[in-house]
């Protein structure tokens, strides 16, 4: 008896250890099966509220639907203060990239140059549900409505940028050659089914039911902004009733 009661400070203690191991499992588990969700392709069963086969073996495309439903459930990341020549460098490689793809006019990567590198920048940056986003916004002390933003934000695993604005005045086009160039850059050129708004003026955009995936591209009177989101038949035929 005496030996058991030398033992029982042990004995509780082990205990205590495997009660708070068997707590921690779930939320191992959450995070390992998440991490999953991430890194692996997963198929899935083909509804009218899903992706077709076909698109969920396009990574971005996955990446997307995957995350529309994660906001709803997850606490939106914010975006947080960052280091200015960080941000500045990645957003210039980026702005390199969209370049090199005829994704952006000349005039665009002119001025996304001189915001990364003026004298005056604040910088953001943000994680979320396996997408990265960066920002650069420059100003003049002292000048009220003098920001000028260079953002993107894309995905982590095949970089592909997924959401692109620059502030800068450009004269109105025609942006639907840069919309398909973005529908290859992405490689979401390969889903047969795209529906495309006539939305006027130089804007363009297009929906795959299929991907669930919408794209748009639109220059304003002072910024240009191209992108794609996860968007179901529900909410596009909401957004666009009255372009049928």
């Amino acid at each position: 008896m005496k030996q058991i009661g030398r033992l029982q400070p042990v004995i509780l203690g082990l205990l205590s250890m495997l009660c708070l191991a068997s707590m921690a499992l779930p939320a191992t588990y959450a995070a390992w099966y998440d991490a999953r969700l991430l890194d692996v392709d997963i198929a899935r069963p083909v509804e009218d509220t899903q992706l077709s086969e076909q698109a969920q073996q396009i990574p971005v495309v996955y990446a997307l639907y995957r995350k529309r439903y994660l906001s709803g459930i997850e606490m939106n990341s914010s975006w947080t203060t960052a280091d200015t020549t960080e941000q500045a460098d990645i957003l210039s490689q980026k702005m390199e990239e969209l370049k090199n793809a005829r994704l952006l006019p000349s005039q665009a990567v002119q001025k996304a140059d001189q915001i990364l590198t003026a004298p005056f920048v604040m910088a953001y940056s943000q994680q979320q549900d396996g997408f990265t986003g960066s920002s650069c916004e420059s100003y003049s002390p002292g000048q009220e409505h003098s920001n000028e933003t260079a953002r993107a934000q894309w995905h982590q695993k095949t970089g592909l940028v997924t959401s692109c604005t620059i502030s800068v005045k450009l004269e109105q086009m025609d942006v639907s050659p840069l919309l398909d160039r973005y529908r290859v850059y992405l490689g979401v050129d390969v889903l047969t089914d795209w529906q495309t708004v006539d939305t006027g003026g130089s804007s363009a955009v297009s929906w795959s039911p299929s991907g669930q995936v919408y794209l748009y591209y639109t220059i304003r009177s002072d910024s240009l902004s191209f992108g794609a989101v996860s968007l179901s038949a529900e909410e596009f035929e909401a957004s666009f009733s009255d372009s049928f």
